[in-house]
């Protein structure tokens, strides 16, 4: 399954479910701990986009 990332502003519900289909795609397999490290590493990731946006809105 492809990667589904919504970067734009108006999104529709079918895409919401497009990317919780593949969500459940790319976690159902594994295993307590992998599944632990997929969210943290999402969370990491989420983070320092945040950060950069923050900084670059402080820049502007």
């Amino acid at each position: 399954m492809n990667k589904t990332v919504l970067k734009k502003n108006n999104f529709s519900v079918e895409d919401i479910h497009k990317l919780r289909e593949y969500h459940c795609e790319k976690t159902k397999n594994l295993s307590t701990e992998e599944r632990i490290k997929e969210i943290s590493d999402s969370a990491k990731r989420v983070k320092g986009d945040t950060e950069k946006a923050r900084k670059k809105k402080i820049a502007i």
